[in-house]
C-alpha cells in the first residue's frame, strides 16, 4: 500500500489526478511529470508520494493492448510516485469541452463499464506492492432513468467482486470497488446505498464476499451538498456492515441567501457557471429542500423573496473558507474525518478538487502544483491531530482462510 510520506503507520493521503488532462497514456504521463512530480517537490520528506490514478477507458485499454504496463510502473517508480488508489468514475475525456451528464455514461448496466473496471483492476494489481490493499472508486450506478435495470447493474458489480476475489487469492493483493454516491445520481445518499446493498447486492449471495470487495467512497462535499449529516451517513454504512473504502476530501460552494443579499449572491454565483461540468445545486428553504441538476437552474429560481442555504457541487480548494458573499462547506471536513477515524477502519484519504481549471478567476492559482500542495498540507495538519493516538486497523490484509 502506498503510504503517507509523513506518517506511514497511520494513513495514506494523496490527491486525485483527474485534475490533469490526459486523453492517452503519453499525455497522461506528461501531465504526471509536470504536476504530480511538481506537487511532490513541494511536500516535506523524500519518500514515495502517493497519488490517486485516473485513467480514461482509452488510456487503460492502450496500456494493456500495447503492453505498456511495465513502462507505466517504471515511470511511477522512477519519479517517486506510488498509486495508492484509482478513480474509475469518469470513463471518457474528463477535460473535454462539455462533460456534464456524459460523466455518468456508460452506467453500470453497460458492459463497457464492466470491461473498463476490469481493465483498471488488472493495471492496479500490477502497480500495487505485495500484500497491500487499494480501492477503485466508481459511479453510483448512473444518472436516473425510468427504465434503469437495477438487477443488471448489480449483476455486473458482482462480476467485478468475483474478479476481485479471485485476484486476491491469486496475488495476495486486496482491491475493493468503492461506490461513490453523488447528488442527483441513482445512489445519491447513504440511505440509497444501503437500500441497494440490501435489495440487490446481498440477497442470495455470500455476504462476506460482497462486503469485502464492494465498498463505499465517501465524498465529503457530495454529502454536504444534499444537506446530509456526515456522522449519520457514516453510521448508515457502519451499522449495516458496509465498509468505507476511501474518503474523497472535498469542499463545495455555500451561500446564505436572504431578501437583503440575494442579488449580490446571484451575481457572485454566476461566476461559477461554466460549460464543462455538472454542478448540482440544492437550496434548503424553511419548508423544503429544492434540488436542481445544474447551477444555472438554481440561479433562475432565486429572487428577492428567497431565504435559505444554497450548496453547489462545485469542488473548490479545501483550504478556502469564505470569499466575497459566498462560503464553502470546509467546516464539515474535520468532523467527518474524526468520525471516519473513530468508527471505521478506512485510512485512505484522497483530495479530489478536480475543478481547478474552471474556477472563477479570483480563485485560480498561477501554479497548479502550489494549489494542490496547499490542500494536501492543510489536510495533513488536520489528520496528524486526529490520528494521534492512532486507532488500530482491524483488517488483516492477505489471503482468505
Amino acid at each position: 500500500m502506498a503510504v503517507n510520506h509523513m506518517n506511514a503507520s497511520k494513513y495514506s493521503l494523496g490527491y486525485c489526478t483527474n485534475v490533469h488532462a490526459g486523453e492517452d497514456l503519453d499525455r497522461y504521463l506528461a501531465s504526471l511529470e509536470r504536476y504530480a512530480v511538481g506537487v511532490k517537490s513541494r511536500m516535506p520528506g523524500d519518500q514515495e508520494f502517493p497519488i490517486g490514478l485516473w485513467l480514461s477507458a482509452r488510456t487503460a485499454h492502450q496500456i494493456l493492448t500495447e503492453k505498456r504496463l511495465a513502462e507505466f510502473g517504471a515511470f511511477l517508480e522512477s519519479n517517486g510516485l506510488s498509486a495508492f488508489t484509482m478513480n474509475g468514475f469518469p470513463y471518457g475525456n474528463f477535460h473535454g469541452e462539455t462533460v456534464k451528464y456524459q460523466v455518468y455514461k456508460p452506467d453500470w448496466t453497460r458492459t463497457e463499464r464492466l470491461d473498463h473496471t476490469a481493465n483498471l483492476v488488472r493495471i492496479l494489481t500490477r502497480l500495487m506492492p505485495e500484500g497491500s490493499q487499494a480501492g477503485i472508486s466508481t459511479l453510483p450506478l448512473g444518472w436516473p432513468s425510468r427504465k434503469f435495470d437495477y438487477k443488471k447493474a448489480a449483476d455486473h458489480l458482482i462480476r467485478i467482486a468475483e474478479l476481485l476475489r479471485v485476484n486476491e487469492l491469486r496475488t495476495g493483493k486486496l482491491i475493493h470497488l468503492d461506490i461513490e454516491p453523488e447528488p442527483g445520481c441513482i445512489l445519491s445518499s447513504s440511505r440509497d446505498v444501503v437500500s441497494f446493498f440490501k435489495d440487490y447486492l446481498l440477497p442470495g449471495r455470500l455476504e462476506s464476499d460482497v462486503l469485502r470487495y464492494i465498498r463505499v467512497c465517501h465524498d465529503i462535499s457530495h454529502a454536504s451538498v444534499i444537506f446530509a449529516d456526515q456522522q449519520a451517513a457514516i453510521n448508515d454504512y457502519v451499522t449495516n456492515g458496509i465498509r468505507i473504502g476511501k474518503v474523497h476530501i472535498s469542499s463545495a460552494v455555500e451561500a446564505e441567501i436572504s431578501a437583503g443579499n440575494s442579488q449580490s449572491v446571484i451575481d457572485q454565483l454566476k461566476t461559477f457557471q461554466e460549460d464543462r461540468y455538472l454542478h448540482q445545486t440544492y437550496i434548503r428553504r424553511p419548508d423544503r429542500i429544492a434540488a436542481y441538476d445544474d447551477l444555472p437552474l438554481a440561479i433562475r429560481d432565486v429572487d428577492a423573496r428567497t431565504a435559505g442555504t444554497l450548496r453547489c457541487h462545485f469542488h473548490v480548494p479545501i483550504f478556502i473558507e469564505k470569499f466575497g458573499h459566498l462560503k464553502t462547506t470546509r467546516h464539515e471536513i474535520v468532523d467527518c474525518l474524526k468520525n471516519i477515524y473513530t468508527k471505521s477502519d478506512c485510512r485512505h484519504f484522497e483530495v479530489e478538487t478536480y475543478a481547478w481549471t474552471v474556477l472563477p478567476d479570483e480563485l485560480k492559482v498561477k501554479d497548479l502544483t502550489q494549489g494542490i500542495a496547499g490542500e494536501l498540507l492543510w489536510v495533513q495538519e488536520k489528520l496528524e491531530k486526529i490520528a494521534i493516538p492512532a486507532k488500530p486497523i482491524n483488517e488483516t490484509i492477505g489471503l482468505r482462510t
